[in-house]
């Protein structure tokens, strides 16, 4: 006589066997969704450095400061060209005029201005505050991904002053 499963011991197996494949699943999904959170906030990081670090440097080794109000700061770079960082619609967008006979070229930083779209906040309305003398910058401003659900955060703070 041979000898088989019984119809209850299939269906208690399959049973369990659901049950582990569901438990693993579940835990595989939260995994992924764990490591999409901790590169979005990655790169959110990158750029917000990214950001900073640009603004800091030109400031630095700018001749001179032509305006600063709580959303944009022109000034005078070192090769004599002019420089706006402007805060509108949720970026910061940088431009760069250059003397004649040199053709005017602007450039759009939103962020980095790759294909991640990340939007930024001046800290309470203020992206720069600067000194009376216009030699120092403070800068603050929080980026963050209006897209993403699970978003997070990055406040970014910095303080630029003039070197010449």
């Amino acid at each position: 006589m041979k000898k088989a499963f019984s119809l209850v011991e299939l269906i208690v197996g399959i049973g369990l066997t659901s049950i582990l494949l569901m438990a693993v699943t579940l835990y595989l999904v939260s995994t992924m969704r764990s490591t999409r959170v901790t590169a979005t906030k990655i790169r959110i990081k990158d750029e917000a450095e990214f950001l900073l670090t640009s603004m800091v440097r030109t400031i630095k080794f700018s001749r001179r400061i032509n305006e600063c109000t709580a959303t944009r700061l022109d000034m005078i770079d070192t090769d004599g060209s002019i420089v706006v960082y402007q805060w509108a619609s949720g970026r910061v967008n940088v431009s760069w005029t250059y003397p004649l006979p040199t053709p005017t070229m602007t450039i759009k930083l939103n962020a980095l201005n790759n294909s991640v779209n990340y939007t930024n906040v001046p800290c309470s309305g203020n992206l720069f505050t600067c000194d009376t003398d216009l030699r120092t910058v403070d800068i603050c401003f929080t980026m963050f991904d209006p897209v993403g659900t699970e978003n997070g955060s990055i406040i970014m703070r910095g303080k630029a002053t003039m070197l010449n």
